[in-house]
């Protein structure tokens, strides 16, 4: 019984290392838009990042709901409703309306296999991902919700 209880814990941790800290960010070429998911400074300042080094020339920043506070050289945006799913939605229809067909979704590495299935799932296309600075204290207290975010996406809501 404790042998089948350390399999189990171990499993679980290297699936929570898999899924939510072991994610490569993707090789970039060229995208139409950076997207900044909100609301993390360190994303701000990755998508920048990566505009500087020409990436894309857009910047689009998910703002969180009362927040007006726009950085400069970007394109901001409230997603109805505030969440990632939201957030996906929101882009994709920008995005149908400017032509944009390269969307790179900036996030902490604990957010991004999620953050991708559902923009996939509301593009109709992989988007490119990249990981911002993300802190230990983030990793410890994101998971777990991470963890019911993702179960939840995969079986309840399995749209855009």
């Amino acid at each position: 019984m404790r042998l089948v209880l350390v399999v189990l814990v171990a499993a679980f941790v290297a699936a929570s290392l898999w899924l939510f800290v072991f994610v490569p960010s993707d090789h970039l070429r060229h995208a139409d838009v950076i997207v900044a998911l909100a609301p993390s400074h360190s994303r701000i300042v990755e998508a920048e990042k990566l505009r500087r080094e020409h990436v894309a020339p857009v910047v689009l920043v998910s703002l969180p709901p009362l927040s007006s506070s726009c950085p400069a050289q970007t394109t901001c945006f409230h997603a109805h409703p505030y969440s990632t799913q939201g957030e996906a939605e929101t882009v994709a229809h920008i995005a149908r309306a400017r032509g944009w067909t390269q969307v790179v979704i900036v996030s902490n590495t604990y957010h991004l296999r999620r953050a991708r299935l559902l923009f996939e799932r509301c593009l109709h296309r992989r988007p490119a991902i990249v990981a911002a600075k993300t802190s230990v204290t983030s990793y410890v207290l994101n998971i777990p919700r991470e963890w019911v975010k993702l179960a939840y996406q995969f079986t309840f809501d399995r749209g855009c």
